[in-house]
């Protein structure tokens, strides 16, 4: 019923204004409204070629610009495939330049040639008429005349004055584009693009990704971190998050990805809390870890202090047994609280391993990590040299083997360390074994 109502409305309005007659005229005049009733009903029909026959049979009987107009859009929904619609448009056009429908004329006119292939009239027309409009849709089209016919730089005009008179960024960015792609002047690009977002901060996210890609050309990677600075001030998405610490990482800026966590921190303390301890910032990371305990009551961050503790005795050249034992109470207590992160146990397993000389405790802690991820290599190293310090090195052995096989014992170092040592160990038991048959 509405597109009923708009269709009956739009008629009307035809009717009305198209034709200089009142509805109650002469014969003549009903016939032309009956024309005009066929010619959009043939329209809302979908039969382009009924309705343009109509409109351009209207137009031969009256001379009014508006059918021929109407006549040339079927004729462009069809393809623009008749020469005489544009030849009559042109001369109407000469016969009434300051007509009312002039602008909607010469724009129609526009379009037939560009699609008619008349390139050069399409170009004399854009830059005669269009140029002048104040209608973005006459800029857009002359923009897409210039580019058909290779002037970039008129294209690029014409795309400014279309944001100019809509206020589109999108237009600014399509000239930004242009400058850089068929003008060969990324620079150029970025200034504009730079100059127009340093006075409207909240502009088109299109026109911050222009710039990254600009910039990611440039191998300015600090614009780009800028840019993407920027994104997250007015969205803070996690994407941009992310992407801000990759950059920081790529450039070398560890105080500032620093700064910029301490000022993002919320939902973020854990890589807060790394980056402490990579900087070798002790105080910080312990400061981290016990203020996230005592605000969460999370378990990981009594093993986060553990881990701090550790690095910075290993730091300074030696693990006392007082820190040693401060090491053991937090992770006792984070794994009566149901401690189930695997990379902190396994860390855990490897102190007392290591360092604390609770082999069978610790064997017992990393079997717990490989309940959570039981093919992880780490973790079945740490369980394998937990067995060799125990003198089992035939299970140590088994228990590496899928190590080995996963050629992952190339990382870390003390995976190979522990490989060589057990194998070692290996060998010499089963050269005793072989000894003792011998003696039988």
């Amino acid at each position: 019923m509405k597109k009923l109502g708009m269709y009956a409305g739009g008629l009307v309005q035809l009717l009305l204004t198209a034709t200089a007659v009142p509805v109650s005229a002469d014969q003549g005049a009903k016939a032309i409204d009956a024309q005009i009733v066929q010619a959009v009903s043939a329209h809302e029909a979908g039969d382009f070629n009924r309705s343009e026959a109509l409109y351009w049979e209207l137009f031969r009987e009256t001379q009014e610009g508006e059918y021929l107009i109407r006549a040339a859009r079927q004729s462009l929904l069809l393809g623009g495939k008749d020469p005489r619609l544009a030849q009559n448009l042109q001369r109407w056009l000469s016969l009434h330049p300051q007509d009312p429908l002039a602008q909607r004329a010469a724009r129609v006119l526009g379009l037939l040639w560009l699609k008619e292939g008349a390139l050069e009239h399409a170009y004399w027309l854009a830059t005669e008429r269009l140029s002048s409009s104040s209608d973005p849709r006459d800029q857009i089209l002359g923009a897409k005349i210039a580019v058909k016919v290779g002037d970039y730089a008129a294209a690029a005009r014409f795309l400014h004055q279309a944001f100019l008179l809509s206020g589109n960024e999108d237009y600014l960015i399509e000239e930004a584009v242009l400058i850089e792609k068929n003008l060969h002047d990324p620079r150029r690009a970025a200034t504009l693009l730079e100059t127009y977002l340093r006075t409207h901060p909240h502009a088109n996210v299109g026109i911050h990704f222009r710039l990254i890609a600009l910039y990611t050309r440039f191998h300015r990677l600090d614009q780009v971190l800028r840019i993407y600075k920027l994104l997250y001030r007015r969205d803070p998405e996690e994407g941009f998050f992310q992407r801000i610490v990759m950059l920081y990482r790529q450039i070398g800026d560890s105080e500032g990805l620093a700064r910029f966590i301490e000022a993002h921190s919320p939902g973020h303390e854990e890589m807060l809390w790394a980056l402490y301890l990579q900087k070798h910032r002790y105080d910080k990371a312990l400061e981290s870890a016990r203020s996230q305990y005592a605000q969460t009551r999370d378990p990981r961050w009594l093993g986060r202090e553990g881990v701090t503790l550790y690095a910075r005795g290993r730091s300074r050249g030696q693990l006392d047994p007082r820190t040693l034992s401060r090491i053991e109470t937090l992770f006792e207590e984070a794994l009566h609280q149901g401690l189930k992160d695997p990379k902190l146990l396994d860390f855990y397993a490897r102190v007392l391993i290591e360092e604390a000389g609770k082999v069978q405790r610790g064997i017992h802690v990393v079997l717990q990590a490989l309940r959570k991820a039981p093919d992880n290599p780490l973790y079945l190293d740490t369980l394998a040299w937990g067995l060799y310090r125990q003198g089992a090195c035939e299970s140590a052995w088994k228990t590496m083997l899928p190590v080995v096989n996963a050629e992952a014992y190339k990382e870390p170092p003390r995976i190979r360390r522990h490989l060589q040592m057990i194998r070692r160990c290996l060998k010499s038991v089963l050269t005793k074994n072989h000894r003792r048959g011998s003696l039988k």
